[in-house]
């Protein structure tokens, strides 16, 4: 397969097969295993998942990989190639009953935590993901509190599952090289929410009041959230959080005791 890297789509493919087989193990893909690719592309990930897993669904948008990954796989029963943007799949759908799956995406750069987010929106159907995406957006999603890193994207894929860096790349290891570093995240799915939280709505919500003015206390950020003083005053107290405190040092399950507070108000 020779097409040329689509620069709309994000596209960065790769193909050493040292790198390729790397990932294979650090995934642990086996015979009884049920795998989700986001993105294959030309197939050389694809073509080591399948000769692994015990069943695969491969989800490409661009119809030239799309249409020559079925024609290649026709004849196995084990894969499934799909033409669909991933953002509007319906993964229920697609999925079916079984609840084991394992995930793994070299994800475009432009779209990587929209689709982190589709993808945990559905966290019950999944064991695992090991997704490639650009190494800044991999320290924000895998940073603790009290670091530069933590924000937004640390709290909200972190309730969901614990997330670990285990590959690091240069940009020379993709064709055509992106203009960053990479890395691969580990998401290890817990089963359903790691911390006690009542609406996640309001929770949502609360976080990213108090993100939303890093430089503010998290007292007068989260009055952006529309939450009256007297609240939010209440609320910090009842959750053992200082006024003075800034968002980046507030750990998540103390995010959780405010949003659980302030979701009675």
């Amino acid at each position: 397969m020779t097409f040329r890297a689509n620069k709309t789509l994000g596209q960065h493919f790769l193909f050493n097969p040292v790198t390729l087989d790397q990932i294979i193990a650090l995934a642990d893909i086996g015979p009884s295993d049920n795998v989700l690719e986001i993105g294959p592309g030309p197939g050389a990930l694809t073509e080591r998942i399948a000769a692994k897993a015990g069943r695969l669904i491969a989800v490409e948008m661009d119809r030239r990989f799309a249409g020559t990954l079925r024609e290649k796989y026709a004849g196995n029963p084990k894969v499934t190639i799909v033409e669909d943007d991933f953002l509007q799949t319906n993964l229920e759908k697609l999925l079916g009953t079984d609840r084991s799956w394992k995930v793994i995406a070299n994800l475009p750069y432009n779209v990587a935590t929209e689709i982190i987010f589709h993808l945990l929106e559905f966290s019950t159907f999944f064991e695992s993901f090991h997704v490639m995406v650009q190494r800044e957006v991999a320290e924000r999603i895998v940073a603790k509190p009290g670091s530069k890193t933590y924000g937004i994207l640390s709290v909200m894929t972190q309730l969901f599952s614990e997330n670990k860096i285990v590959m690091k790349l240069k940009p020379g290891a993709f064709a055509p090289p992106p203009k960053v570093d990479s890395a691969i995240v580990r998401f290890q799915i817990s089963e359903g929410c790691r911390f006690p939280i009542h609406r996640l709505e309001t929770f949502e919500k609360v976080v990213r009041a108090a993100f939303g003015q890093r430089r503010k206390t998290i007292a007068n950020s989260l009055k952006s959230g529309g939450f009256s003083a007297e609240a939010i005053a209440a609320a910090l107290k009842e959750a053992k959080i200082s006024p003075q405190a800034r968002a980046e040092t507030v750990p998540i399950e103390k995010f959780a005791a405010l949003a659980n507070t302030l979701s009675l108000v």
